[in-house]
């Protein structure tokens, strides 16, 4: 009867103390493969920054990372250096800052999304990533120079 006793306590102290472990390391391998699906890992390989600066931009926008759809959780600048991606720091592990110039983005295709205009824009070279941006996001995209 003792040893129902101390189990019972034992699985009582762990629940509550596993439980948020637990869900932490599900929470973790759900961005990790969020990332890698989405090809956010792959541009961050080339194109991470540690600085984020503020400037002005779009907080809370949605877009896609390939074929990942990222509700309301995307910060979004642009400036003459090139292109900012952010994520919200509760989504933001395996998910660094980016910074694409300019000259990396090939492709800006114009869409209708249901939420408004959008931009695809063909990143790196073949094979590379898409993403679908709200139109606003190019605001700081220098004019194409005509040669």
């Amino acid at each position: 009867m003792e040893g129902n006793a101390s189990q019972a306590l034992i699985i009582g102290l762990l629940i509550p103390i596993g439980f948020p472990f637990a869900l932490l390391l599900v929470w973790s391998l759900v961005l990790t493969i969020l990332s890698a699906v989405s090809g956010w890992s792959s541009l961050a390989g080339r194109y991470r920054t540690a600085a984020n600066p503020v400037l002005r931009g779009l907080s809370s926008q949605s877009g896609w990372v390939g074929p990942v759809h990222y509700s309301r959780t995307l910060n979004l600048s642009s400036g003459p250096d090139g292109l900012r991606l952010s994520i919200m720091p509760l989504f933001g592990f395996r998910h660094p800052p980016l910074l694409i110039p300019w000259s990396d983005i090939g492709t800006v295709t114009p869409r209708q999304g249901l939420g408004g205009r959008l931009v695809e824009l063909a990143v790196g070279s073949e094979g590379g990533v898409t993403l679908r941006l709200p139109e606003a996001a190019l605001a700081g995209r220098p004019e194409p120079t005509s040669g």
